[in-house]
């Protein structure tokens, strides 16, 4: 079995969370729609430099000094609800673990360590769209299904 250390992100590793997030973005999105992008990477490294361990935490696995999986939660406020009185929540966001690395329950991992920081932290509620690849792996951690179907609309110039 490898080595793999689980622990969460700090400021030094900002270079190797926007790595991380530009090879999930090829994958989703593919190359083209990536690189025309103006100004992605040092969009990221900002947006980090703001939001790390602030209002968003970052957990990675880590193999030989490299980040190997990661796994990203945003906080944010809802209204109160008889679930959650104080309306604090958070969305768990983008986790990626790099191809020679999958099938090895990093990213569950991953997500369970962050779910139980967030808890820790005061949070009440976490909210997550998965695809049906991560369903089973989200639900083994205590994330179910629900009723809603989820919706987007992108607000930009």
């Amino acid at each position: 079995m490898m080595d793999v250390l689980f622990r969460k992100a700090e400021m030094s590793d900002i270079k190797q969370l926007v790595s991380m997030r530009i090879a999930y973005l090829i994958e989703d999105l593919g190359e083209e729609a990536v690189y025309q992008a103006r100004n992605l990477e040092q969009e990221l490294t900002a947006f980090f430099h703001t939001h790390l361990n602030e209002d968003m935490d970052a957990f990675v696995a880590e193999y030989n000094g490299e980040i190997i999986s990661t796994s990203f939660t945003a906080y944010y406020f809802r209204l109160p609800h008889p679930d959650f009185l104080k309306g604090t929540a958070g969305v768990p966001i983008n986790g990626y673990t790099k191809p020679e690395f999958r099938k090895m329950g990093l990213a569950g991992s991953l997500l369970k360590m962050s779910a139980e920081y967030a808890k820790k932290k005061g949070i009440e509620l976490l909210n997550m769209e998965v695809t049906k690849k991560g369903l089973p792996v989200s639900k083994e951690i205590g994330f179910r299904e629900i009723n809603y179907t989820p919706v987007q609309m992108i607000l930009k110039e």
